[in-house]
């Protein structure tokens, strides 16, 4: 661990679907700020969570789930959009877009996103490089994310690999490890593509530099 957070909280699920987050004083989130949740499925137990005990803004984003954009709350609006290292259709038919420009179309441009939430199924491999190096991530207190590391070994070795690349470049621009977790349910599931899932959390030291 890079810091010692000592008041984490779970919000939402205690299994799979809920994550965690530092309270520390400089961690904590701010009342009506704004959080953004990618990858739900059909499980909001962390988005509503949040929202409700924090009076937080969360903008929850999956294109998978056959839902429409929706207003599911006052405070949580859901949006069939997915995030990636480009704007446009996937192969899949998916609308997707950057951290950057999905920040432009909501409008958040000159407010802080304080805590962003990743669990996009492998997917993160690709929209991480473009993430760091778009600075999309300034301004962002605390960074929660599921990696996903293949049975494969060929698949396996390439991804840690990359893997390390990319906590040596958050770490440059300020993200700080205070909490890994394995998900049970990665490796038990009968069709797991996966070895393991680590729910990886940071949070921006220089937040409070």
């Amino acid at each position: 661990m890079q810091y010692d957070c000592k008041k984490i909280v779970r919000y939402g699920n205690t299994g799979d679907g809920g994550w965690d987050i530092c309270e520390d004083p400089f961690y904590m989130p701010s009342t009506n700020s704004i959080v953004y949740s990618f990858g739900i499925a059909k499980d909001f137990s962390f988005d509503d969570a949040i929202s409700k005990r924090r009076h937080i803004r969360v903008h929850s984003f999956d294109p998978t789930n056959n839902m429409s954009d929706h207003q599911r709350s006052d405070l949580i609006t859901f949006h069939a959009l997915g995030i990636a290292h480009y704007t446009g259709i996937s192969p899949k038919g998916w609308k997707m877009a950057s951290l950057t420009d999905i920040k432009t179309r909501l409008g958040h441009k000159q407010e802080t996103v304080e805590i962003v939430k990743i669990d996009i199924e492998e997917s993160e491999w690709t929209i991480l490089p473009e993430i760091i190096f778009s600075e999309s991530l300034t301004g962002t207190k605390q960074l929660l994310m599921e990696w996903h590391i293949y049975k494969d070994e060929k698949r396996k070795k390439t991804i840690i690999t990359h893997a390390l690349q990319i906590l040596r470049h958050l770490y440059r621009i300020g993200f700080r490890l205070f909490k890994l977790h394995y998900n049970p349910l990665c490796s038990k599931h009968p069709k797991a593509y996966y070895r393991y899932c680590p729910e990886i959390y940071f949070v921006n030291i220089n937040k409070h530099i």
